[in-house]
């Protein structure tokens, strides 16, 4: 699958030369059955759009498409720059680990980041383990065609001539959105209240700024999602099980009603039976 990052190189190679920067975040967001989204999100800053003006017209997101990831292009942000979003439905988690995987090249940045999901009876634990590590440089952001092609790091010569690094102008930042609450996380917590107010659902947002030296990242998140809600959902509950149980109970006293009628309805018949035969006796022996 072609990756999100294979340009960028060539663009570290302008930022450096012209003090620009260029933002690459990878989402993962999670819903609670465990499908979701995966989110590419690359933001070049206005200094880089001014340095090459015909960058917008030079992306191509055709092969990226045709792998099923959606995107509307590059577009112009607010203060000038330019943004490309990728996203990638996925329906399991095991998908969400394969997509994350097909970003990478060996060299990362993203190291075997596991997505799982576990349910329970009374709650859903939520996953999100790996490492995030930039091993070799501008090396991570190209796959092994283009090192090939070109027999090696495109530009390093001119990057290092001009005493800049990668990590000056390229930001890398994982970002997970997880339902429920977050109870152990190496990353940061977002600001504020990240609940979603439209369906009442608990979340938690958690980020990590990946170190560009070679030098790794935890990325560990786990979150847990309790199924006894509270609240007016409590009451629900609460209420149904009450109506289930009356209603089981109701049935089986219904149920002893009618046995009940049906042997005394044996019984009349029997003594009705017993009476006539009584009867039929004391008319024989009259005769």
């Amino acid at each position: 699958m072609p990756r999100p990052t294979r340009c960028l190189p060539a663009l570290v190679c302008l930022l450096v030369l012209t003090a620009c920067r260029i933002d690459v975040t990878v989402g993962v967001t999670v819903a609670e059955n465990g499908s979701g989204e995966v989110t590419v999100t690359i933001v070049a800053d206005p200094e880089l759009v001014a340095a090459a003006p015909g960058l917008a017209d030079d992306v191509r997101t055709g092969d990226l498409v045709a792998a099923g990831w959606q995107t509307d292009g590059a577009a112009a942000t607010a203060d000038g720059g330019l943004s490309l979003v990728l996203v990638h439905l996925f329906d399991t988690p095991e998908q969400a680990t394969a997509l994350l995987s097909s970003l990478n090249g060996p060299a990362g940045p993203l190291q075997a980041i596991l997505v799982g999901r576990e349910a329970a009876l009374r709650e859903i634990t939520f996953t999100v383990r790996g490492s995030g590590r930039v091993d070799g440089g501008l090396d991570a952001f190209a796959d092994a065609e283009l090192l090939g092609a070109v027999g090696g790091t495109p530009y390093a010569a001119q990057i290092a001539a001009a005493g800049g690094s990668t990590a000056d102008v390229v930001g890398v930042r994982v970002v997970v959105d997880l339902p429920g609450e977050v109870t152990v996380t190496s990353g940061t917590l977002a600001e504020g209240d990240t609940s979603n107010e439209a369906d009442g659902e608990d979340r938690t947002v958690v980020a990590w700024d990946l170190a560009l030296d070679g030098s790794p990242t935890a990325i560990d998140a786990t979150s847990v999602r309790s199924l006894e809600r509270g609240g007016g959902w409590s009451i629900l509950a609460n209420g149904l099980f009450v109506i289930l149980v009356a209603w089981v109970l109701g049935a089986l006293v219904l149920i002893a009603l009618v046995i009940r009628s049906q042997r005394r309805r044996h019984r009349a018949a029997d003594r009705l039976e017993r009476f006539e035969r009584f009867e039929g006796f004391e008319g024989i022996g009259r005769l």
